[in-house]
């Protein structure tokens, strides 16, 4: 089924969490092994990505207590918590969670993780929890104002947030979504100028927001793909062109 336009209410959640139930059940069967090689951590996966910039944000882990919202099926966590971070996660799918918890096992890691179902919009953790918040790809399925409410509430005084989030303008990725809307979930919609807005409010203007993704946006191959972000590094800085990058990523100080 294909969906063009935004859904709201129960509806929406209902079939975001089907969505993803399905694709992970596809894509993470029981026999799968689940296990990271030994030694990689939250750098070693930010540095993969060409966002270093977020490592040096986070700085170091260990002792810290870190949301992720919107887990999906957990390795992210896992290499928060082999940097020494004591890890939460929620998801609103089900059968991510289920995976979650496989890969904390797996890991031996089930001592620092912990998952649960749950809507980001009115989440259940207290007041001045967490040290950091991160969120990878999943704002732009929220209600963005109610979300980035509850994240500040759960975040201490003096906290970081991280999110990793699709940009509106890029205009290949644009009209790939027009083309192909089936590839994506039910009332998704990439961040636009006005949610970064929305952002930057609500953390009294302490964001920075870098660029990624203009030229570069597969990774194969291996070589192109390499002297492609050092390109967009360049681009990106340009005022006026980061709207232009398909990908975001968005770094605040609570």
């Amino acid at each position: 089924m294909s969906y063009t336009v935004s859904l709201k209410g129960e509806k929406a959640e209902d079939l975001e969490g089907k969505h993803w139930d399905e694709v992970v059940a596809k894509r993470y069967p029981p026999s799968r092994s689940l296990i990271i090689a030994p030694g990689r951590d939250y750098c070693y996966y930010f540095n993969r990505k060409g966002m270093g910039e977020v490592c040096e944000f986070i700085g170091d882990v260990k002792g810290k207590k870190i949301l992720e919202i919107g887990c999906g099926v957990g390795n992210v966590c896992v290499y928060f918590a082999r940097g020494g971070a004591e890890v939460w996660g929620c998801d609103i799918s089900e059968g991510s969670i289920q995976v979650a918890r496989r890969f904390a096992e797996d890991n031996q890691l089930e001592d620092r993780i912990h998952l649960g179902v749950m809507k980001i919009e009115s989440l259940s953790y207290k007041n001045d929890f967490f040290n950091m918040v991160f969120g990878q790809s999943i704002l732009h399925h929220t209600d963005l104002p109610r979300a980035i409410k509850e994240i500040h509430r759960v975040l201490k005084e003096g906290g970081r947030a991280v999110f990793i989030e699709p940009l509106a303008y890029h205009p290949l990725v644009w009209a790939y979504r027009k083309v192909r809307p089936q590839r994506y979930s039910p009332g998704e919609k990439p961040l636009r100028i006005s949610d970064l807005k929305i952002i930057r409010q609500s953390f009294d203007n302490n964001v920075k927001v870098k660029g990624h993704r203009l030229l570069a946006l597969y990774s194969h191959p291996a070589i192109v793909y390499r002297y492609l972000r050092i390109i967009d590094d360049l681009l990106c800085s340009i005022p006026g062109m980061k709207r232009l990058c398909a990908t975001v990523v968005i770094m605040a100080n609570k």
